[in-house]
């Protein structure tokens, strides 16, 4: 990588303009410098313009052919998996490599029980790595749900005390320093009506899998930033939730790394 470039910019994003505001005004003083003295113009300024150049030209919108085959749902997955909605913005992989056991803070009204197995059926037939299990206590788990009130949950989980005015289902998740998810709990507001409840309860607890962020790209798919309250998902999240499960995508991987093993994937077929 060239200094001086964003590695993510060298992706997504224009370069900083700040580094071509200096290049210009570093010419700009060398030529008035050199209409006053044009015999005397230092080379280590000469130098220093030349590297800014070289910088500039290094950061220009570049077309990244390794993306070029990537299908619709591995660059939705990058948008989802890569960063996160609060807390701390780490663009790498971050997701569960052992048995997610969950339990609930307290007894779930039955259709939002039997929903919640649903999904749990659903991501568990998608997996070719972790399982999901629900168990009957609380000191068994590593994941809780909570459908109540935000002053209930914030006391659980007082990091997320801040977020609980403006939303009404929240995920928050604990990983490690190899980026491993460990633990994790969603909350659900026990004020919502019943479809959208289990619209939030089947959005966050997906979300818990590592798929931390929001996107307006597609207004049915379970990630649709704006509200909603589908209750299914598309094939597009199928797709999506099916690589986060996929033991190829591990903890810890970055934006060309997961890149790299989408290539893979795809000249090999599977």
């Amino acid at each position: 990588m060239i200094p001086g470039c964003n590695k993510r910019g060298f992706v997504w994003e224009r370069p900083h303009n700040s580094v071509k505001t200096m290049t210009m005004v570093g010419i700009i003083h060398l030529f008035r410098f050199w209409r006053k003295n044009p015999l005397e113009v230092p080379g280590t300024y000469v130098r220093l313009c030349l590297l800014l150049l070289i910088m500039v030209w290094g950061c220009r919108d570049v077309p990244r052919s390794e993306e070029n085959s990537l299908t619709e749902g591995q660059r939705y997955f990058l948008e989802i998996a890569l960063g996160n909605e609060y807390g701390s913005n780490d663009p790498v992989i971050h997701k569960w490599t052992g048995t997610i056991r969950v339990a609930y803070y307290q007894s779930l009204p039955q259709p939002l029980e039997r929903e919640f197995q649903r999904i749990v059926m659903e991501i568990n037939a998608l997996s070719h790595s972790i399982t999901i299990e629900v168990v009957p206590e609380a000191v068994e788990a590593n994941m809780l749900v909570f459908v109540t009130d935000p002053a209930t949950y914030a006391k659980y989980e007082p990091n997320a005390k801040p977020y609980l005015s403006e939303n009404l289902g929240l995920v928050w998740v604990h990983w490690d320093n190899r980026s491993v998810i460990y633990k994790g709990s969603i909350y659900v507001n026990e004020d919502v009506d019943t479809t959208c409840q289990k619209h939030l309860l089947r959005e966050e607890f997906t979300q818990s899998l590592g798929l931390l962020n929001d996107s307006y790209r597609y207004p049915q798919s379970i990630f649709y930033q704006e509200w909603t309250c589908t209750t299914s998902y598309t094939e597009l999240d199928r797709e999506v939730i099916g690589y986060i499960l996929d033991p190829r995508i591990t903890p810890g991987m970055t934006r060309d790394d997961v890149i790299a093993v989408f290539n893979q994937m795809n000249q090999s077929g599977f």
